[in-house]
């Protein structure tokens, strides 16, 4: 595991809510641009069978693109997840939730853990954590 790949944790959270609501709407409008008319007023078809065949055709295509990329990020998430899962020590896993997933600034980290924590410090903790870990 990498800073770099930690960094990405709160975008890869915020694209998996994303590819979900997209992949909610695609199903609801799929499932809705199928169902028939129940009002009782007489209409004709604007659309023919063809054209419903094309665009399900082409909107099953895009579900199974936007399915694939939304696992994508969750198995990212998940190896991150298991990551922060396997610090046994407090303090480190405070350091590496204040700056990963909560994005705060070194400073920010230092001040969270109080006493007469450094910037640098605390970085070192993070910096010495990653190079011994089996996951760099």
């Amino acid at each position: 595991m990498t800073a770099k790949e930690l960094k990405n944790y709160p975008y890869i959270i915020e694209a998996i809510k994303r590819y979900e609501r997209e992949l909610a709407e695609l199903w609801d409008n799929s499932v809705g641009s199928l169902t028939p008319d129940m009002s009782g007023m007489p209409h004709s078809p604007s659309f023919s069978v063809s054209k419903v065949e094309s665009g399900y055709e082409n909107n099953e295509k895009y579900i199974t693109e936007i399915t694939k990329r939304l696992n994508t990020y969750r198995s990212r998430k998940a190896r991150i997840d298991q990551f922060f899962e396997n610090i046994t020590n407090e303090r480190t896993y405070q350091i590496f939730e204040l700056r990963f997933k909560k994005q705060l600034t070194w400073e920010q980290v230092a001040a969270k853990c109080g006493g007469e924590t450094s910037s640098e410090s605390v970085r070192k903790v993070c910096d010495r954590y990653l190079k011994k870990s089996k996951y760099f």
